[in-house]
């Protein structure tokens, strides 16, 4: 083979070389294209993604807390119900009647919760 077609086959060769450099360039460029959407996508459908997680969570926690609340509030309820049972039953006058030659008088409580057993325990009224 003589030097100009030796010359010729060379650049043709180079030729080809340059169109499938071109077309893996253009191959790498539709990749990063698609990369480049796919990191969009992906990171939208994440952020989405972790929005749902955390509304879940917040919703999670509002049930129990407010499960929690109503609990508590069951709890007071029956306690303020016991206590003002209590009181009731503890300051229900038995008997009340005057001291003789003081000027005051003497209650007896039906629940003798404050009953002691001793009398003029008290101040005497005017």
């Amino acid at each position: 083979m003589n030097e100009p077609d030796k010359a010729e086959q060379a650049t043709a060769e180079l030729r080809e070389l340059i169109r499938e450099a071109h077309a893996a360039i253009k191959d790498l460029s539709r990749v990063l294209r698609e990369v480049r959407q796919a990191v969009r996508d992906g990171t939208a459908e994440a952020r989405d993604t972790m929005a749902k997680a955390a509304n879940d969570a917040i919703d999670e926690f509002t049930v129990h807390w407010q499960k929690q609340a109503d609990q508590a509030a069951a709890d007071l309820n029956r306690d303020l119900l016991a206590a003002r049972a209590h009181l009731i039953k503890a300051l229900t006058i038995k008997s009340m009647e005057g001291i003789p030659g003081e000027r005051g008088i003497r209650v007896e409580f039906a629940g003798q919760l404050f009953d002691d057993g001793s009398e003029g325990t008290g101040p005497a009224g005017p």
